[in-house]
């Protein structure tokens, strides 16, 4: 149960693509949603990592190019795969558990650009174009509310593409 008094009922597993659970309201569905974790990966050259050798002279850090909004979209890609044969409202749920991810990358990969700056400057970055108009770009608004919950402290925000997700 969550804190808004909705109940999700898991969806029994069968051999077909389907969604994780549903809400039922007086004997009706309501909606379905699908729950997509986004996993901490610590840093390893397996996945990509730089991690320069340990040195007296700096630092020890490791970096990467920024994967988060191909991260995000691949969890609404295979959302959408479970949710699709399902009517509407469709509800994607992100449980984040990596303090590299956040929002703001689930908003850049529906978007594909990231606004940088303040009102006197800002600078829109693009780079995640191809993101949001690739394998995402007819399923994301095919989901009706994308719900990001943050493991960590439980904050909870939405998101809605579609006038059915704001009601």
């Amino acid at each position: 149960k969550l804190r808004f008094g909705i109940i999700l009922s898991k969806v029994p597993e069968n051999h077909e693509a389907q969604p994780d659970f549903e809400h039922i309201r007086d004997g009706q569905r309501v909606f379905v949603a699908e729950l997509k974790d986004i996993e901490y990966y610590p840093p390893s050259e397996q996945r990509g990592w730089t991690i320069p050798k340990p040195n007296e002279k700096f630092c020890h850090f490791s970096h990467r190019t920024d994967n988060a909004v191909s991260r995000v979209a691949d969890k609404i890609h295979d959302a959408f795969r479970q949710l699709k044969t399902s009517p509407s409202p469709r509800v994607l749920i992100l449980l984040n558990g990596d303090s590299m991810v956040d929002v703001k990358d689930l908003e850049e990969a529906f978007t594909g650009q990231h606004v940088y700056g303040s009102e006197a400057f800002s600078y829109v970055n693009v780079v995640s174009k191809k993101i949001a108009e690739g394998k995402i770009r007819e399923e994301k608004s095919k989901i009706d509310l994308y719900i990001w919950i943050e493991r960590r402290n439980e904050k909870i925000q939405f998101r809605y593409p579609t006038q059915i997700g704001h009601n």
